[in-house]
C-alpha cells in the first residue's frame, strides 16, 4: 500500500510477489531443524552441522532482501544498499521474536504465551518496517534530487527532457 502512494514506481505485484515467495522459502528454512525433530530425525548440532546451519542462517536472512532487490534494482540506484540495510533491520527485529523465550516455559500459561510472542512479532514487525522505511525514505530523497538536478542541467544547457 505503501509503494502505490510512493514516487519511486515500484511494481507493486512484484514486490508482493517476491516478497511472498522469499518470505515462505525463508519460513521453510527456519522451520526445518524442528520439522526434522518432530520426524523422529533429530538435529544434533554437536556434530560438525554448524557449517550447514550457518549457511542455511545466511540464505534465510538473505532471502526476503535479496528477492525485493531484483525488484527495486529496475527502479532505484543503489537499490544493492537495501540488503544489508534489509538484513541488519532483521537481525534487530528479530531479537523481539526471541525475547520471550527465555520467559516462558511449561507452566506459563497459553494466554501469556500468546501474549508475549504476538507482542514480540508485532515489535519485529514495526522494527523491521520502520529502519527499512526510513532507509527508502531517505534513499528516494536522494534520487528525486538527483532527478531534479538532471532536469535543471538539462534545461541549462537548452535540452529538453
Amino acid at each position: 500500500m505503501v509503494l502505490r502512494s510512493s514516487p519511486l514506481r515500484v511494481p507493486v505485484r512484484g514486490w508482493t510477489l517476491a516478497t511472498g515467495v522469499a518470505a515462505s522459502s525463508a519460513w521453510s528454512i527456519g522451520m526445518l531443524p524442528s520439522t526434522l525433530n518432530d520426524s523422529g530425525h533429530a538435529v544434533d548440532f554437536g556434530r560438525p552441522l554448524w557449517a550447514g546451519t550457518i549457511v542455511g542462517a545466511l540464505i534465510l536472512l538473505l532471502s526476503i532482501p535479496v528477492a525485493q532487490w531484483i525488484v527495486l534494482r529496475r527502479v532505484l540506484r543503489r537499490a544493492w544498499r537495501w540488503i544489508p540495510v534489509n538484513v541488519a533491520a532483521w537481525m534487530v527485529g528479530l531479537t523481539f521474536t526471541l525475547l520471550p523465550g527465555p520467559f516462558v516455559d511449561e507452566q506459563t500459561t497459553a494466554g501469556v504465551m500468546v501474549v508475549a510472542f504476538v507482542v514480540g512479532g508485532i515489535c519485529m514487525a514495526a522494527t523491521v518496517a520502520t529502519c527499512t522505511g526510513l532507509w527508502l525514505r531517505r534513499e528516494l530523497g536522494q534520487e528525486l534530487r538527483i532527478e531534479s538536478k538532471k532536469r535543471v542541467s538539462l534545461r541549462e544547457s537548452g535540452l529538453n527532457a
